[in-house]
């Protein structure tokens, strides 16, 4: 079998196992590689290592052209799923946001910070070093000054199922991916809270991953229910806080209330918003999530969280210490743009 062939066959091999050709080419592939170079046995090596470290696919089942391919083992791994879905409909997205995150953890120099096992310890470490509140920029700072890296990934191969988050730890080093898509802080805060919850309360195993396809402040399972109790604590200073109004709320009273119980509990005015909405929910069985985005409409109307995600990592990545080729990886999974 000729290279170019065999090349071709790699694709095959790829879509087959959900992973478009175009994909493969794009995120694990330098620019300006020429599939044609790959005549030479030394470049089609080359493109096999490539796509076995940046697909974090098995070297060994690329090399054999008539095997099935396999996922390179990603640690022990726990799925926090809906019923409805299966543990393969989250593999793809998982195994590429776990190689993500052990790139990211190579270019770390932090030390690594034992995490309390208290919410409200993190919250008054926070507090201490003069934030207002546990908002969103002084909770990734808390993670990376940590040496915890915080990444946003969103570009996934078309029709992989994509989790809100997921929190590992590779060579001993914690990590937290979050892949959620959202254009306020206060979403993305409390899933960042969440995550930091499962590291701090010791449910991630070491080189494991945590997965958590949606994260449900109402979910009773025990280590979940825990991690939300943590990042509840963590962001109010007490696991149960709740604000709750018996009258419906417009968008514009529930800003007043927001800002209210901000200045006076010092809390992220944009989580006191979502927590009404959650409360509601759990009152009612109807979530004013509708009247809560519009009132962070109002409350932080130039955010851009993944923008945020995305200066953090560039700011504190040591990209040096990472190849072109995976640099390359990151960035295009991440889909950073500067």
């Amino acid at each position: 079998m000729k290279m170019s062939e065999r090349m071709q066959r790699i694709y095959e091999r790829l879509e087959a196992f959900g992973i478009p050709s175009s994909y493969a080419r794009s995120v694990a592939l330098p620019v300006g590689w020429r599939d044609s170079s790959t005549e030479n046995p030394a470049v089609y090596s080359q493109a096999l290592g490539l796509f076995a470290r940046n697909l974090n696919i098995s070297l060994r089942s690329l090399q054999n052209d008539d095997a099935p391919l396999e996922w390179q083992d990603c640690g022990s791994t726990r799925f926090k799923r809906n019923q409805k879905l299966s543990e393969d409909e989250l593999t793809t997205a998982k195994c590429l946001a776990v190689r993500a995150a052990q790139i990211a953890c190579e270019a770390v120099h932090a030390p690594i910070v034992e995490i309390p096992a208290s919410g409200s310890a993190i919250r008054e470490s926070i507090l201490r070093k003069g934030s207002h509140s546990v908002g969103f920029d002084a909770l990734l700072d808390y993670c990376w000054d940590g040496g915890i890296p915080v990444l946003h990934i969103s570009h996934f191969p078309k029709g992989a199922h994509k989790p809100d988050a997921l929190a590992g730890i590779f060579n001993g080093r914690p990590a937290i991916v979050i892949t959620k898509q959202h254009k306020y802080t206060a979403w993305l805060l409390f899933i960042l809270a969440h995550e930091l919850g499962h590291i701090a309360k010791k449910h991630v195993q070491a080189n494991g991953v945590l997965v958590d396809d949606k994260i449900d402040q109402t979910d009773s399972e025990d280590m979940e229910a825990e991690a939300n109790a943590f990042a509840v604590e963590l962001l109010t200073g007490t696991p149960d806080t709740r604000y709750s109004e018996r009258k419906n709320l417009t968008a514009i009273e529930l800003v007043r209330l927001s800002q209210t119980v901000s200045k006076r509990d010092q809390i992220d005015p944009g989580y006191v918003a979502l927590n009404y909405a959650h409360s509601k929910l759990q009152d009612t069985g109807n979530g004013h999530y509708a009247v809560a985005n519009s009132a962070l409409s109002v409350i932080e109307p130039d955010t851009d969280p993944v923008a945020i995600i995305h200066a953090r990592m560039c700011e504190r990545l040591d990209w040096e210490e990472i190849g072109r080729d995976s640099r390359h990886f990151l960035r295009s999974i991440a889909k950073m743009t500067a």
